[in-house]
């Protein structure tokens, strides 16, 4: 992503608006072979606990701190797919909504440690062991 401007936001803070491609990863983030190619197949979102709830995922883009926001990170915690998911949205850059249980301050810092070198695998746990398994 690269930076275009410093915006405020509604609490009066300074945060960098940032220019990206929807469905195009974060430049400067890496990730193995492996763990890209499963984010690319978007197949593992039919997995997810949000895919069958009852308000058609409309919780996992609630006001952050709302009860439904709230449900919908515990209804994570127990996810088939809550890290692929995660990486996911760190890989895409999502800037809005509850992805593999974390909010978009929590991705912000995140990603703040991907630019800076840290893999992706590193960051959310994953093995090329499991990547394998859960594609098989």
């Amino acid at each position: 992503m690269k930076r275009l401007r410093s915006a405020q936001v509604g609490n009066g803070t300074d945060r960098d608006v940032r220019q990206r491609v929807y469905g195009t990863p974060v430049g400067g983030v890496t990730a193995s072979p492996s763990l890209a190619s499963r984010l690319d197949a978007w197949g593992w979102r039919i997995d997810g606990a949000c895919a069958e709830s009852a308000d058609g995922g409309a919780a996992w883009f609630a006001q952050d701190g709302s009860l439904a926001s709230r449900a919908a990170r515990r209804a994570c915690r127990s996810c088939p797919v809550q890290r692929v998911c995660l990486a996911s949205a760190l890989w895409f850059g999502e800037e809005y909504g509850i992805w593999g249980g974390t909010t978009p301050v929590q991705r912000e810092a995140m990603t703040a440690r991907l630019l800076r070198g840290e893999s992706l695998d590193g960051l959310v746990g994953w093995s090329d062991d499991e990547v394998r398994d859960d594609t098989a």
